[in-house]
């Protein structure tokens, strides 16, 4: 069982390389900045705090701190406080960073379907 699992992690990681490698090529962003962009443009709000989107993607609150600066840097998202409490911090997409996502989201659907399929042994 082991081994298959370590086939599996295997697998997804070449995968998510893959992918990362051809959203920075052809978009400028790495894969973890596009599923933030993603997860951002599902809130109806375009908003979520930042311990949400860190649990979301996965990433420790440092980690996700790091990608916002980057997200920043391009101009794709910026944080805000919150309104209520001032405490917590919100990561917003902005209009540039839709935008990106829109190109770059159909486009990543047709580099899927070009992976070629790779077989775990059975």
């Amino acid at each position: 069982m082991e081994k298959k699992w370590a086939e599996v992690s295997v697998f997804a990681s070449l995968i998510d390389a893959r992918l990362g490698k051809w959203l920075t090529t052809h978009h400028g962003v790495g894969l973890t900045e596009y599923w933030a962009l993603m997860y951002l443009a599902e809130s109806p709000t375009r908003e979520l705090r930042v311990n949400d989107l860190a649990a979301k993607i996965g990433l420790n609150q440092s980690s996700v701190t790091r990608l916002l600066g980057r997200l920043e840097a391009k101009e794709l998202s910026l944080r805000d406080t919150c309104h209520h409490d001032g405490r917590g911090v919100f990561a917003v997409t902005t209009n540039k960073g839709q935008e990106l996502l829109d190109s770059a989201s159909a486009a990543l659907r047709e580099e899927v379907e070009r992976l070629p399929l790779l077989h775990i042994s059975t």
